[in-house]
């Protein structure tokens, strides 16, 4: 698995973690809406995927892809914890 298809992956997550925790009724700490908010993603995975097309390929070329899969890993707790 590439780096980049990591990073949509777990964005991918990100948003149905969100989306399972907003139906929980918990409530979404960033400020902006969802309307502004899918545009800003789209954009953030067309910066990833040309920056880690360009940077070397070295230990960090995995940081973005594994500090995007950690905020999805807040929401599974975040969840897990409801129920509990």
């Amino acid at each position: 698995m590439t780096p980049t298809r990591a990073f949509l992956i777990a964005e991918g997550l990100d948003i149905l973690t969100t989306l399972v925790g907003l139906k929980l009724g918990f409530k979404e700490l960033n400020p902006l809406s969802w309307e502004a908010l899918v545009p800003v993603k789209v954009i953030a995975v067309c910066f990833v995927d040309v920056a880690l097309k360009t940077v070397p390929k070295r230990k960090i070329y995995w940081i973005i892809p594994a500090v995007a899969g950690l905020i999805v890993l807040w929401n599974v707790l975040n969840i897990v914890l409801y129920y509990i």
